[in-house]
């Protein structure tokens, strides 16, 4: 795998710096309205199920949508949001032509998959995997920075809020022994 080159860090830097993001208000609900009223198109987020990937972008006429493995944990949930989002913000993602109902599921699974396939072997596309590592990495630091370090773990629902779990079965008025 390449490495990412002085050049590209510079003009990634630069893409963050002119989104003139107020980072001490950062959720990431909060991030992903503010790059979609920067790129002037809305941005559906939706946790499903994925295999063979964490999540991914597709970008259609009217709005782009970002997909992340809702079986994960919602630290990395976020991250891959982010990593999705730099995708967009770096201009990866082409648009997705469709023309009737049935065209949009067909196009946009022969989209998912073909990029799933060739990413996989294709230099180039690795090249925009670290570039965009590389912004959602710039991201997270800005995030530490402004001391908002805690949303990276959590969304502005509170039904949303990750709880681990207990270990062992907990029953009220029982102890471990009586289950």
């Amino acid at each position: 795998m390449s490495t990412l080159k002085l050049m590209h860090r510079k003009k990634i830097r630069n893409i963050l710096d002119q989104l003139d993001y107020g980072w001490s208000q950062f959720t990431i609900e909060h991030f992903v309205a503010h790059v979609a009223a920067v790129r002037k198109r809305p941005i559906v987020v939706s946790g499903v199920a994925l295999h063979e990937v964490t999540g991914m972008c597709v970008s259609l006429p009217t709005r782009d949508y970002i997909f992340y493995d809702v079986r994960r944990h919602r630290a990395v949930q976020v991250h891959i949001t982010l990593h999705e989002l730099a995708h967009l913000l770096l201009g990866h993602v082409s648009s997705v032509e469709y023309t009737s109902r049935i065209g949009d599921l067909q196009s946009i699974l022969l989209h998912i998959n073909t990029r799933i396939a060739v990413t996989q072997t294709n230099e180039y596309l690795w090249q925009e995997e670290l570039e965009a590592e590389y912004l959602a990495h710039l991201i997270q630091q800005s995030v530490r920075t402004a001391k908002r370090l805690d949303a990276l773990t959590r969304t502005d629902s509170a039904a949303d809020v990750f709880i681990p779990p207990f270990t062992g079965d907990f029953v009220k008025g029982k102890s471990d022994d009586d289950v």
